[in-house]
């Protein structure tokens, strides 16, 4: 993003920094969403900037977490003796910004202090096909600085945090210690008394913060001291004293801060970037029910680094490597993503992030108090950040799996596992799926109660996930351990999906029957091609067929009870009723055939009619509610339709609110048609759900037939 008013010799400047920092113009999003992601590596550490155009971001506000609630990540700059602030709010000048740049894994702000510029890069690493590194709960922070003014100059720079990030209360007592290792120097920060496995307000009570830079940064200082003792000792001296404050007190008690100062000397130019890393661990993360009993899982990372300086020090140590594999997964996001269209770009570089925070990779041990790990027992647990606490939501991870399937379809599979774990258990006695693992994350216990009016759309989106996992990932093992369960949803669904009657979608919505009628005949088509996959281990031939022929003798009559003149209706029979089929992305994602192309067509046509008078923030997704735009499902809408046009006005209408200059919080899923504002109180601000936002592009990466299984030997 750079400034509109920006003159055309600073604009001509910023393109060539922009090349300088290896960004092509199709690599960054085009424009800035409000607020500005920063980090987001875990469902209780996630940052996000407030920023409008009447903003001097970062140098004057502070990050939020999603809710919010701020988080005090001070940064600033010495030089030649002044001091700026590049980050927070303090009697301090800010720095002024010149532009911002947004892609999949990093956020970019290039700011000037007096004659020395800077560039302020936040990476949020996206290692999909290394779970220690994807798992490893911390973020890069680094920073460039040369002169503009032909001049060499004295550059010193701060960074720090206080126990903002370990509780939701500024009253907690907390306390802070600082470690040197031969290679790294890393304060640490936590709650005077942890309360393990407890969520406040949406923040864990039970974490500890970690900021950690290489012993060799140039002129490396650090203190713990109260705030404004630190900015005194910064602005004066240019470092810190290497004094530690003993004092542990509240977060609020002269707001005590963990301060790393790296003093450059007299520079024109870093031969290299200072590097920062920020982390909050929890441990363990999830307490998981199984065989009856409680098991606590901790994140995959430890079964390669069993202490925690080892992983500070291995994580700081691979920052090019990190760099480098990031720069690539953004350059192949981006590029994929423009060439569907600049807007769809845009929504690819800020929605990644924050689905990919949302997730915990977590290993077990051989047994109760062993030390060996279980590596064949890894399970993946999403929050449901910006709505609830539940774990492995269903939609929710519905909405996500085109994410996932894009990245490492294995990691899908790791999500999964744990639903059809505790379903296959005696613990669940239900004919259908489950709507999740529990309302209670980080505590998936599992939910065996009456949730009976989800059963049709639970159970189909269970059986078409399980499906798209394995023709993307060719793992065929997850299929064939819970074919019975996956059997039992499809013999459900064959005798409730045509007419569901009684049930609800996941929104709530009673009667949008054509869209859930379709989910479940979907779903009874992924039971056929699982049972043909699974031929070879034994299932009958006369099963794949009977669900075939099922799943499309429904369609057939589908067609017949949705289908009205020109349009598919919401609610069979009405044909003023219309909203967004979603879930025609189900056929197009499994390839089913089922639905006859011209329907397709005429509700395309249909979505370019209504989009001509549609509010400025989107198409509402059903009639039934008429006020509430979901861009998750706007996405599924979008990604279902074969006229490229369609589809990008689709496309567009979620990059209106996305991009809505001065929003103030994390992109909402849930909001108003007409105004933007997010409805609720959460509205799945900062959802995992954006994740549908990859939709598009995973239907490129889904091998149509399962041609070959790996199954266990």
């Amino acid at each position: 993003m750079l400034y509109a008013s920006l003159s055309k010799g600073l604009i001509q400047l910023l393109v060539a920094l922009s090349c300088w920092l290896g960004l092509a113009s199709a690599q960054y999003a085009s424009t800035y969403p409000s607020p500005i992601p920063l980090v987001q590596r875990s469902p209780y550490f996630g940052l996000w900037l407030p920023a409008n155009a009447t903003m001097n971001f970062p140098g004057d506000v502070w990050a939020n977490a999603w809710n919010g609630r701020k988080q005090m990540w001070p940064g600033y700059v010495r030089v030649d003796g002044r001091s700026w602030q590049w980050q927070g709010t303090s009697a301090a000048p800010p720095t002024t910004t010149l532009a911002v740049y947004v892609t999949p894994t990093r956020t970019i702000f290039t700011v000037d202090a007096g004659p020395v510029r800077l560039n302020l890069t936040f990476l949020s690493p996206i290692e999909p096909s290394d779970w220690v590194l994807q798992s490893l709960p911390f973020s890069y922070l680094s920073i460039d600085a040369w002169s503009t003014d032909g001049n060499p100059h004295s550059v010193q720079l701060y960074t720090g945090i206080t126990g903002e990030f370990v509780s939701s209360s500024d009253n907690s007592p907390v306390q802070w210690g600082t470690t040197q290792t031969t290679s790294s120097v890393f304060h640490q920060i936590k709650r005077t008394a942890a309360l393990s496995m407890v969520e406040n307000n949406d923040s864990a009570e039970d974490g500890i913060a970690y900021l950690a830079t290489s012993a060799s940064t140039p002129g490396l200082t650090w203190q713990t001291a109260a705030s404004e003792t630190t900015k005194h000792e910064f602005s004066v001296n240019g470092s810190m004293p290497n004094t530690q404050d003993t004092n542990f007190r509240a977060i609020n008690d002269g707001w005590p801060v963990v301060v790393l100062v790296s003093d450059l000397g007299t520079i024109s130019r870093t031969a290299s970037p200072v590097v920062f890393a920020l982390g909050l661990v929890r441990d363990p993360v999830i307490r998981y029910v199984r065989d009856g009993g409680i098991e606590t899982r901790r994140s995959y990372f430890w079964t390669k680094y069993p202490l925690i300086d080892q992983a500070i020090d291995a994580f700081l140590a691979d920052f090019p490597g990190a760099m480098s594999r990031a720069i690539a997964l953004d350059n192949k996001i981006m590029t994929e993503a423009a060439s569907i269209s600049p807007q769809y770009a845009d929504l690819a570089a800020v929605s990644l992030r924050q689905t990919m925070g949302s997730i915990e990779i977590t290993a077990s041990r051989t047994m109760a108090g062993d030390t060996e790990w279980n590596m064949t027992d890894i399970m993946v647990f999403m929050k449901d950040v910006g709505n609830s606490r539940r774990v492995n939501p269903v939609e929710i991870m519905y909405a996500a799996f085109p994410a996932f399937l894009y990245l490492n379809a294995s990691l899908a599979g790791l999500m999964l596992d744990p639903l059809l774990e505790f379903q296959s258990s005696r613990q669940y006695g239900n004919a259908y799926a489950a709507p999740d693992l529990g309302n209670a994350f980080p505590d998936a216990m599992g939910n065996n109660t009456n949730t009976v009016s989800l059963g049709v759309d639970s159970s189909a989106t269970m059986l078409i996930m399980a499906l798209a996992h394995a023709q993307k990932s060719g793992e065929g093992a997850m299929m064939l351990r819970s074919y019975p369960l996956l059997r039992k949803w499809a013999d459900y669904l064959v005798l409730n999906a045509l007419q569901p009657n009684g049930y609800t979608t996941s929104d709530g919505l009673s009667n949008s029957m054509s869209n859930l009628a379709f989910k479940g005949i979907m779903g009874i088509y992924a039971m056929s091609k699982i049972n043909q996959a699974l031929e070879p281990q034994g299932m009958l031939a006369n099963d794949t067929e009977h669900y075939m022929t099922v799943a499309r003798n429904y369609m057939s009559d589908w067609e017949d009870l949705a289908f009205s003149v020109d349009h598919i209706t919401s609610s069979y029979g009405n044909p003023n009723s219309w909203g967004l089929v979603y879930n025609l992305y189900a056929s197009r994602l499994l390839n089913s055939g089922l639905i006859g192309e011209g329907y397709l067509v005429a509700q395309s046509a249909w979505y370019a009619s209504k989009a001509q008078t549609a509010p400025a923030f989107g198409l509402p997704y059903d009639t039934n509610d008429p006020n509430t735009v979901k861009a998750h499902w706007t996405m599924f809408a979008a990604a279902s339709l074969y006229n490229a046009s369609t589809r990008d006005t689709l496309i567009s209408m979620v990059h209106s609110r996305a991009f809505m200059n001065g929003s103030g919080y994390a992109m909402p899923t849930s909001y108003d048609p007409a105004t933007g504002a997010t409805l609720g109180t959460r509205g799945g601000r900062a959802s995992p759900a954006y994740g549908a936002v990859f939709a598009p592009l995973a239907l490129t990466y889904v091998a149509w037939f399962i041609l070959s299984l790996i199954f266990p030997s």
